[in-house]
């Protein structure tokens, strides 16, 4: 996809200027945002859902809601009760209403040496709601403990997931995700599966077609899995492989004799994972971005990219035009 000149076609019909926005008139390269004179030019990705992407100004201090579609943004500073020297927070994530487009919650994981709690941000009231710490349990006996995360920006059915260790050397201290609840904001820890536990695998969590929670992993002999979550009594903790599947044939069908140097599960959404893979030659086409879909374990391959960095889909929502008026997406001149 590509942008079209800002401007361009400015007469356009809005409801054809919606329906046409996927395919030439997307921010994709953050334009709108970048041009802002209030804010430096130092965005970093964090998140990306239901067609919005929430970006960091690691500079600025602040956190911003973007829709590229749309061109609309939402800026907003992190919380100032939370800067103090003694409290690190984890990379945020969103949360977006399917009843109201125009309304989201921005979920900040704060945490000092022993203990955590959520922070909220309401586009609502536009304001920063600090809930209670909670203990992290204990996971080894000796040694120092201080709380690191490895990952975050996994969402699966009504749970948030980040995944940490106690000291940040997993091989000594096995990592445990942390889960919260979005309706209620309850926390709870969980270990992570054995199969899960090795420096060199790489997971993800996210969501099965029918929207059921999972995670999907790949490991250095190149073997996939999923795994599903138990369903007794509704919790965020147990999990049991589902499938695992060899892929050194289906990729090197789909990709050649190429050495394949590293497979990581860059995310996990509606049933499929995507896969950034690196074969290491050193050119700019050495680093590819597959998809995998759960169900038949069939491998695609999406596009190319010549940059090693995160790796955020973005699915696109339904244009507003096709699924109702919301505040500022309102259609002045629909019929």
């Amino acid at each position: 996809m590509y942008n079209s000149p800002k401007g361009r076609n400015s007469k356009i019909n809005l409801r054809l200027h919606q329906l046409v926005a996927p395919v030439r008139c997307g921010d994709f390269v953050l334009t709108s945002i970048q041009e802002s004179p209030d804010v430096s030019p130092s965005w970093t990705i964090i998140d990306s859902r239901h067609g919005y992407v929430l970006l960091m100004n690691h500079d600025g201090g602040s956190l911003t809601v973007f829709n590229p579609l749309l061109w609309w943004s939402k800026t907003f500073g992190l919380c100032k009760e939370e800067n103090i020297h003694h409290v690190k927070h984890t990379r945020a994530q969103c949360i977006y209403s399917d009843e109201e487009p125009m309304s989201f919650r921005v979920v900040l994981l704060c945490h000092d040496s022993t203990r955590v709690r959520a922070t909220v941000f309401s586009s609502k009231t536009m304001e920063w709601s600090i809930l209670p710490w909670m203990e992290v349990p204990e996971r080894r006996a000796n040694g120092p403990k201080w709380l690191v995360l490895i990952s975050g920006s996994m969402q699966a059915n009504r749970f948030m997931y980040w995944v940490c260790t106690n000291n940040g050397i997993p091989v000594q201290d096995p990592p445990f995700m942390i889960a919260v609840d979005k309706t209620t904001m309850e926390i709870s820890f969980a270990e992570v599966p054995l199969c899960l536990d090795d420096e060199h695998c790489s997971f993800h969590i996210g969501e099965m077609k029918d929207t059921s929670p999972c995670i999907v992993y790949a490991s250095d002999d190149l073997n996939i899995g999923v795994l599903l979550r138990a369903t007794e009594g509704g919790c965020a903790q147990s999990w049991y492989l589902q499938k695992v599947s060899n892929m050194y044939t289906h990729l090197t069908k789909l990709l050649g004799d190429n050495p394949l140097i590293e497979v990581d599960v860059a995310a996990v959404m509606d049933g499929f994972a995507y896969l950034a893979v690196d074969m290491g030659n050193g050119t700019p086409n050495s680093r590819l971005i597959l998809s995998l879909c759960l169900e038949t374990m069939e491998l695609d391959k999406l596009c190319q990219v010549a940059f090693h960095g995160g790796v955020y889909p973005y699915i696109m929502a339904w244009p507003p035009v096709l699924v109702g008026n919301y505040g500022a997406f309102e259609l002045g001149d629909a019929q």
